[in-house]
This record gives C-alpha cells, structure tokens and sequence, in this order.
C-alpha cells in the first residue's frame, strides 16, 4: 500500500481553474491531472467529489481550483508486491524539489540512482527507512525507481491484521511541481478542446443526477461514465501535451 504526497506550486497570482457551467446549473472544474503508476489500483480518494477517477488509464482529474501557492494532494493505492516492484509515476508538469521516500519493513530496499539512503525515521512509532533526493525534469517524464525486499521483516516477524494503523509500506512522495505558465497552457488549447471538456463534465453531472433518481441502469451507468471520464482525462492529457 503506498501513501503519496504531492505538492503542487502554482507560481502566478491568481488560482488556476476551467470553470465549465452545466444546464442544470452544476459548476464544473478542472485544475489538475494526476497519473498512478501503472498496475496500481486506487484506494483513496474514491467518493471525494473534488477527484474524477479513471481507473483503466491510471489517472485522475483534480476538479478543485490550484490557489497562488502551495497545494498538497494525498492519494492512497495499491501495488501487487512479493519481493520486488518497479515503480513508475509519470508527471504531466515540471518536477523540481526533493523527493522524499518512507518504506517499512526495515529489509526493504530502493533501487535508484535519485534516492539514496537518508537515515530512518519514526512516524507515529514505526521506524521507516528514507530514501531522499533532488528531482529536476521537464513536464512529461517519469519518476521511477525499484523496492526490492521481503515485506516480512528477517529480525522480527510482522503479523498484518486488519486492526492495523499503518500499511505494510508507507511511501511519501514530496514532489514539488511547478505549474509554470499554468493559464498560458489554458489559452494554448484549441477551442473546441474546451467546448468538448465543458461538454464531457456536463455529461457526467446528467449522467449522476440521472442515476441519483433511478432514471437509468446501474450497469448502464457506470459504463457510460467510465467512458465519458476516459475521454475526459484523454482530452486533459492531449491538450496539455501540446
């Protein structure tokens, strides 16, 4: 199980955000794209409805505005691990701060030519192993690196129960992003790029209200807003691509 951390800097004076209005006076807004590693599988935020999940492309759509400042996002998902995982988070946006990586047991090990060993540290009584280091790169690239170890610790056995607190792996990730230009890459997009995110948001909102009052399928449903938040983070992505 993996706790992150993301901090996003939003460097301009004014918040970042693409209102969209629906017909049934629902304000819709988009700010943010976040991708999982792939193979992962969200625990949390899944209700939250600042968060449009489209579990099939790894992704996230952050529908809250990114204020002047600092904004920090916190995501839990699962990993299948026996003894080794590679772990690789794409970024949409630039990546420049410290990268900060907490795993327990103690004989867990990450693999990297970024994070080195950094000492311990205890965390509401658990001794974790940190691995840290300065991240530099261009909206676009990957943070990647390897755990390698049993998740049974070699000196005292780990009895995992469902009264407890922490997971097995505790993994923060302190990414400093800098959201540079963040209303420049708004006016990039084409405009029917936009009309066609206002239009899918509007979709969904229906779609949701429609649902809340037994006016559809359930099945039905949850087929067409999987398909509808797919193209949606689709769009997000092409758009900020270009």
């Amino acid at each position: 199980v993996f706790n992150q951390r993301i901090r996003f800097k939003n460097s301009s004076d004014r918040q970042f955000a693409l209102n969209a209005p629906t017909e049934s006076g629902v304000q819709g807004i988009i700010s943010l794209l976040i991708q999982l590693p792939p193979g992962s599988v969200l625990l949390s935020p899944l209700n939250d409805p600042r968060f449009l999940v489209v579990q099939e492309q790894y992704a996230m759509v952050y529908a809250d505005p990114i204020p002047p400042g600092e904004t920090d996002i916190a995501l839990t998902y699962f990993i299948p691990y026996e003894t080794e995982a590679v772990i690789d988070q794409p970024f949409q946006y630039p990546i420049d701060g410290e990268v900060n990586v907490y795993v327990a047991p103690e004989n867990i090990n990450v693999v990297s030519d970024v994070l080195l060993p950094s000492g311990t540290q205890n965390i509401t009584g658990v001794d974790y192993r940190l691995f840290s280091g300065d991240v530099s790169a261009d909206g676009g690239a990957s943070l990647a690196y390897t755990l390698q170890g049993s998740l049974v610790s070699q000196v005292t056995p780990t009895v995992v129960s469902s009264d407890s607190v922490l997971p097995v792996i505790l993994i923060i990730a302190l990414v400093l992003v800098l959201i540079i230009g963040v209303f420049i890459w708004r006016s990039r997009r084409g405009p029917s790029a936009e009309v066609e995110i206002q239009q899918l948001i509007r979709q969904i909102a229906e779609l949701d209200a429609m649902h809340d009052q037994g006016q559809i399928n359930h099945d039905l449903y949850r087929r067409q807003r999987a398909d509808l938040k797919a193209r949606l983070a689709t769009l997000m992505s092409e758009s900020q691509e270009t």
